[in-house]
């Protein structure tokens, strides 16, 4: 029913006329709605409420017999909407500006809510946001106006209102402004490459960030350059946007030691930003590497300290690093002790042998070398105290052969007197000494001396860049590398960590980058 009776209601699916009844199934849900307003024996009243309460649509659940009064008041609600006029605030392209649209009502306290039946807005760039169904009697509402433009110029538009069936237009002007461009903000560290190798170019970010308001204009990046031919640039951006960064790669080089500075001039539109570059140039060193024997998991840092793994080799290999392209770089080559191959490649990544050969026989020990100072490295390897020399890569037999040790002995190799050969020594683990000969021939130790425990694992690298190479060792008990500069007993000049890998085998060497 409607209160006054004979208005109508919406009773799924139909709009009835009431009184008016429906059958439904027990405890099934129907659907009702009354009209916001409606004329009633020639009078406009205005909804106020349903007998059981809720919105003016909603389910109600049908459990017996029940009736439901929508309730109806004649419609003395006075309406006013202000601004008559609005004026949005200069807004900038890409920035959101906003002004509300008031709705206040007024009558007896019988009278009907203010009803919006509908809200629309035109105009580039201008929306309404959150418009209410009704607004009580005696009351207030707001209705936000946003303007957003995209583009700049003068904008016209106007907001309408319907409420209680009479139309309310607000008229809206707005203008839109280009917003300024970021603001290009240079570290001060931004030039600091930190460490270049001598003869290895090296790339380097030069981080540029641009910071403002979010709706500024990006920073645009027309070009880089430098009069320093040890700079190229290799990568420039064309636009930053505020609140990220931009990065502009370049490479360096340098062939003396000592400090590097030079200079980097990126174009900002028309504008020159230039960026002082500073590093220190040094001998590249050797750095030591893993494998995890049950996984063929490599761990390498290059001669820049970047850390990477990649997969080469079966579980059960043992692991070399040697310049086999005599490029100067050492790369990975894999021993099978079960059949006496090698497999070396040329790369430091995940990938298939470049080459393989037969060279030695299952349970021989491996060693990598430049055994007569051609920038080479190739392969020997230890028998039972024996050193079996080969010049070339490639399956064959021994250039020559010498004894040195004993039978056990761990054999590593090193140019330990930095005359270009490489030569070997020994690593006692019973007894944790050391003994040095650097002559490729048969005889005594030149040198001995006591290193680490028993069960550490031998290596030698250069590590101070001075072209000597000096031993170092693998503690798998404590995940630790020990490296010392010089071949003598004492205690280690460098200690790195190495994290869940007890069970790796090491080696070293200059990895490329």
């Amino acid at each position: 029913t409607t209160d006054p009776p004979g208005g109508k209601i919406q009773l799924t699916p139909d709009l009835v006329t009431t009184p008016a009844s429906q059958v439904v199934i027990a405890s099934s849900e129907l659907s009702i709605s009354a009209p916001a307003r409606q004329v009633i024996n020639g009078q406009t009243y205005g909804f106020v409420g349903w007998s059981q309460g809720g919105p003016r649509s909603q389910e109600v659940t049908v459990s017996t017999d029940m009736t439901v009064t929508a309730r109806y008041a004649l419609d003395n609600t006075s309406v006013t909407v202000t601004p008559s006029t609005i004026v949005m605030p200069d807004t900038f392209v890409g920035q959101t500006t906003t002004t509300n649209v008031t709705v206040t009502t007024s009558g007896p306290a019988s009278s009907v809510p203010g009803y919006i039946e509908s809200a629309i807005i035109s105009g580039a760039g201008l929306a309404l946001g959150a418009v209410p169904d009704a607004v009580p009697v005696n009351n207030s509402a707001t209705i936000p106006v946003t303007f957003s433009p995209t583009v700049s110029g003068s904008i016209n538009g106007q907001a309408t209102l319907v409420i209680n069936g009479k139309n309310y237009t607000v008229p809206i002007t707005a203008n839109a402004n280009l917003a300024p461009i970021a603001t290009l903000q240079v570290p001060s560290d931004a030039g600091e490459i930190g460490r270049i190798i001598t003869g290895v170019p090296r790339r380097f970010d030069v981080r540029l960030a641009a910071v403002g308001e979010p709706y500024q204009r990006p920073i645009r990046i027309t070009g880089a350059s430098s009069t320093d031919s040890r700079v190229s640039i290799v990568e420039v951006p064309t636009l930053i946007n505020v609140g990220e960064t931009g990065v502009v790669t370049i490479s360096v080089s340098e062939d003396e030691m000592g400090e590097f500075n030079s200079e980097l001039v990126v174009l900002v539109g028309l504008e020159r930003v230039t960026i002082a570059l500073h590093a220190g140039v040094s001998e590249a060193t050797d750095s030591p590497a893993l494998f995890d024997p049950t996984s063929g998991r490599w761990q390498v840092t290059d001669v820049y300290g970047s850390t990477r793994h990649f997969y080469y080799g079966n579980p059960g290999d043992l692991p070399l690093l040697g310049d086999w392209d005599c490029d100067g770089f050492d790369t990975p080559g894999m021993f099978r002790p079960s059949n006496g191959f090698v497999y070396i490649t040329n790369r430091a990544q995940t990938g298939v042998a470049d080459r393989e050969f037969f060279y030695g026989q299952g349970g021989d020990i491996p060693i990598v070398g430049d055994w007569n100072n051609n920038g080479c490295d190739t392969l020997a390897i230890y028998r039972s105290g024996e050193v079996f020399v080969r010049n070339s890569l490639g399956t064959g037999v021994a250039d020559y052969s010498y004894f040195f040790g004993d039978n056990g002995d761990r054999p590593f190799a090193g140019d330990f007197d930095g005359d270009g050969v490489t030569s070997v020594g020994l690593y006692r683990e019973t007894t944790g000494f050391v003994y040095f000969r650097d002559l490729l021939t048969s005889g005594k130790a030149e040198q001995s001396f006591f290193y680490g425990i028993p069960s550490d694992k031998i290596i030698a690298g250069d590590y101070d860049g001075d072209r000597k190479e000096t031993v170092g060792i693998f503690r798998p008990l404590e995940s630790r590398f020990y490296l010392s500069n010089v071949n003598a007993q004492r205690a280690a000049d460098l200690m790195i960590d190495i994290d869940g890998a007890s069970g790796w085998i090491p080696t070293v060497g200059l990895l490329p980058i």
